[in-house]
């Protein structure tokens, strides 16, 4: 089939093969422009992510200089799908003994050490660890952290080690 082409596009001489080679172009161009804008936002995407520790969250925190003495909290939303579920996932890194602590936990979460709402950790001992748990870093912390009242939502907040390279 191909030689047939290939075959009427010679036979039909200088403007046919012209034909075929701008065609031909055109959908390279095209083909090139599409893997760019594909590539662009998952590039975006993961810049994006890398500088996310710099969030500080101070959206609703009132204008001017911090409080003296207070160490800001860094930290990264991100969210997880399970069994049709959005799970919200916040690592925070304290950077020092004076940051805040995030709403709803009684101190904030050393390296390795998470805390999950009810929700949450009811789902984490009704699954299989190997489907859900394991996508998780940390030790789960066993009292009660994230307040009931957030029990139809899950959220699960990991303490990281301070790294700024991340």
């Amino acid at each position: 089939m191909i030689g047939l082409g290939l075959r009427l596009v010679i036979s039909g001489g200088r403007e046919a093969i012209t034909r075929l080679v701008v065609l031909a172009v055109a959908v390279g161009l095209g083909v090139g422009l599409l893997l760019t804008a594909v590539a662009a936002t998952n590039a975006v995407t993961t810049w994006n992510s890398r500088h996310a520790w710099y969030w500080t969250g101070t959206a609703w925190v009132p204008p001017g200089p911090a409080a003296a003495g207070t160490a800001p909290l860094w930290w990264h939303p991100s969210c997880d799908i399970f069994g049709g579920q959005q799970i919200n996932r916040f690592d925070v890194a304290a950077t020092g003994a004076s940051s805040p602590v995030p709403p709803g936990i009684p101190r904030d979460p050393g390296p390795g050490q998470s805390y999950a709402s009810p929700a949450l950790a009811a789902l984490l001992r009704s699954t299989p660890a190997n489907q859900l748990s394991d996508r998780y870093p940390g030790h789960l912390t066993q009292e009660p952290a994230i307040p009931a009242a957030a029990s139809e939502t899950q959220r699960r907040i990991i303490g990281e080690p301070l790294n700024v390279s991340k």
